[in-house]
């Protein structure tokens, strides 16, 4: 890499750098680029040319990033049981930290 593209590489670094999250989600947006990104993952998926594996990689990242990972994943009635804990754990001691116990 030459001088003037070091320069430049390093010029676009600290860009990055400085820009903060909102203002990385409002230029996302702005530009499409989870739309653009999603379709060209699915058009690579779809593709003859790229292997199995490579395409259940790219379709288990893109539910994972939708539905969360599996160990990530809260049933409703995990969410039911936590609530029915902490009600319980308020009633009884008016501390919730008890729910721990």
């Amino acid at each position: 890499m030459s001088t003037t593209e070091q320069a430049q590489t390093s010029k676009d670094k600290k860009i990055l750098q400085t820009v903060g999250y909102k203002e990385f989600i409002a230029i996302c947006s702005e530009y499409k680029v989870v739309e653009t990104a999603v379709k060209k993952l699915l058009e690579l998926a779809e593709d003859n040319n790229t292997s199995d594996k490579v395409e259940a990689d790219i379709y288990k990242w893109i539910i994972e990033m939708n539905t969360g990972k599996p160990k990530e994943i809260i049933t409703e009635q995990e969410v039911e049981l936590n609530e029915l804990k902490i009600k319980t754990a308020k009633n009884n001691t008016g501390n919730i930290t008890d729910m721990f116990d």
